[in-house]
């Protein structure tokens, strides 16, 4: 299913969850444990992207439902269904979903894409002074950190971010350095060209996806 998904038979992928849900009662504990978890998240992301958030969203439910899952298995399924709030512009869904992610593990607090992600919610959710004071925060993160000059990117993103909440007027340019593998929901740099342009993030990522789709199969 993977390779059907990097080469762009979708036709082939459709007919193969068709026929795998017909079989998941049937599957054995230990293919339950090895095969299930990644066969739903894919699932989940080939929903997402052919505009079926309805159904990614409840891929990764009964993902995250799993028993014995990993610390990295929970944090990236806790990306995944973040990124499918965002896109579904359900903001509160997804920031109870980051509250929950880092109550259980909170060393990701530190981490940048968690840093990045909080204000991107508060500035969904219209906190724009908290968001304001969370940028700053971030700002002098970066100034402090020993690997500075590597994360200028960050630096990049966030100086667009600060003159679209001061309202003034963006020259949005993509950051290469915050491009992610495709399997990754959150589109940093898709999102900020959504909010310059005043558009839904969500169709740029369908766009992002149908471009993709086509390089794919050419």
């Amino acid at each position: 299913m993977e390779s059907c998904m990097e080469v762009g038979d979708f036709l082939l992928i459709n007919g193969m969850i068709y026929k795998t849900d017909k079989q998941i009662t049937n599957l054995t504990p230990a293919q339950r444990q090895n095969f299930l978890p990644r066969y739903l998240e894919l699932a989940a992301i080939y929903y997402f992207y052919e505009n079926d958030l309805q159904s990614a969203q409840s891929r990764l439910e009964e993902l995250t439902e799993i028993e014995g899952l990993d610390d990295e298995q929970q944090i990236r399924y806790g990306y995944h269904k973040i990124g499918v709030y965002l896109a579904a512009n359900l903001h509160r869904s997804a920031s109870d979903t980051l509250k929950v992610l880092i109550e259980k593990f909170p060393a990701l607090k530190q981490e940048h894409s968690i840093r990045l992600i909080e204000l991107i919610l508060h500035i969904e959710m219209n906190k724009c002074e908290d968001a304001f004071v969370l940028l700053q925060r971030f700002r002098s993160h970066i100034r402090k950190s020993k690997d500075s000059r590597k994360l200028s990117h960050y630096r990049q993103f966030l100086d667009m971010l600060q003159r679209l909440l001061n309202k003034k007027k963006v020259n949005y340019n993509a950051i290469a350095a915050l491009e992610t593998d495709w399997m990754d929901l959150i589109k940093l740099n898709l999102w900020l060209k959504a909010k310059v342009e005043n558009n839904f993030y969500y169709n740029y990522i369908l766009s992002y996806w149908q471009e993709r789709k086509q390089v794919v199969k050419a």
